[in-house]
């Protein structure tokens, strides 16, 4: 407690320095600083009844096994139809130099496909009815194919399977699978976080023959050698049925991030202490969606925070939910064109998915 209390005093003095700058209706950014810490703070603020602005995931190059800078991430998104006007980094993420490259630690889904299953961890949604909203979900499911049920073991994770389940594996993945799958047909695609999806086996890969997913293929895999040599069993032709529920949503959910540790429930601050570094957090009240960016590892810049000061930060600046998103080198934040804050590796990071905030210039008409 004295550590909270602590922690609030010494971010007292953050507020009301910055002056909130209009990027569009709807939008400001607010550079904060704080020599306490020393911390500097970048605050964008989104008001939700603004109609013409639209929060949404978006990945490196469009796939999970894409990286890409927020910058290019940004300007890849933007079109004719809608505008990028800010952004920040999302969930932690597989490096570069690691096995399946961009494969994210948590939830996410874009535009209502469900990308990646949250496997227990916080995820920061947008809801069926457009509301902000973060949970610590878990999407459970079956995959029947013929007279055979198997326990969905997750989505898109080429590594991680619960023990007897099978994965399935969509277009947006990008990774080649060679240990052995089926690929089936999915009829009334995408996949959601919830619902009810027939398919039919298409092809029988046998182990040794890599094969990626097509446009409205679903691939079949799982890392239990035991139930892949039943899976591989599986007769051309043979029907397949999908089944999803990811409680408390009794909807699909629109879009999905995921984060590590909720930092603020109901008002009151819910995070561990943990050592300073840079750090990206997602919040929201009943009138604003919050993002925040603290620097870190820049000495006589920024020095990062720990949780418990970013919990207090958050809850201080009006958020009564907040979770933590990728920090590190991942920390960018963007608006109005220009990257706003300073990434602590003097570059940005190629990060594998962001949170966006798009502007519909024909909602203002």
């Amino acid at each position: 407690m004295l550590v909270v209390l602590a922690a609030l005093l010494a971010l007292s003095a953050v507020l009301g320095i910055g002056q909130a700058q209009p990027v569009v209706p709807g939008l400001t950014v607010e550079a904060l600083h704080d020599d306490a810490g020393p911390w500097e703070i970048r605050v964008l603020r989104i008001d939700r009844d603004a109609e013409q602005l639209h929060l949404v995931a978006a990945l490196g190059k469009g796939q999970l096994s894409g990286l890409e800078s927020l910058t290019r991430i940004i300007a890849r998104e933007t079109t004719a139809g809608a505008c990028v006007v800010a952004g920040v980094n999302a969930d932690f993420f597989r490096m570069g130099d690691r096995p399946f490259p961009g494969g994210l630690s948590g939830a996410c889904v874009r535009n209502g496909e469900l990308i990646t299953t949250p496997r227990g961890r916080p995820a920061f949604y947008i809801t069926a009815a457009g509301a902000p909203s973060i949970e610590t979900a878990q999407t459970t499911g079956e995959v029947r194919i013929g007279e055979q049920s198997y326990p969905l073991g997750g989505m898109n994770m080429p590594d991680q399977c619960a023990e007897g389940g099978v994965q399935l594996f969509t277009p947006i993945g990008g990774w080649e699978l060679s240990a052995g799958c089926l690929v089936a047909r999915l009829e009334g695609g995408p996949l959601q976080t919830q619902g009810h999806w027939q398919a039919t086996v298409a092809e029988v890969v046998p182990a040794g023959t890599a094969r990626t997913a097509g446009d409205g293929e679903l691939l079949i895999a799982t890392l239990d050698e035991q139930v892949r040599a039943g899976l591989l069993t599986a007769s051309v032709g043979a029907p397949v049925q999908i089944t999803l529920e990811t409680p408390p949503f009794t909807a699909p959910v629109r879009q999905a991030v995921g984060g590590s540790h909720v930092l603020v429930h109901a008002g009151e601050i819910s995070a561990p202490e943990q050592i300073r570094h840079p750090r990206t957090a997602a919040g929201y009240n009943e009138r604003e969606v919050i993002l925040v960016t603290v620097d870190g590892r820049q000495e006589g810049w920024s020095v990062g925070m720990s949780l418990i000061e970013l919990a207090a930060l958050m809850q201080r600046l009006g958020c009564t939910e907040a979770v933590n998103l990728d920090g590190g080198g991942s920390t960018t934040a963007w608006a109005g064109g220009e990257v706003v804050n300073r990434p602590s590796g003097g570059v940005q990071r190629a990060i594998a998915d962001a949170l966006l905030v798009l502007m519909d210039p024909a909602a203002e008409e």
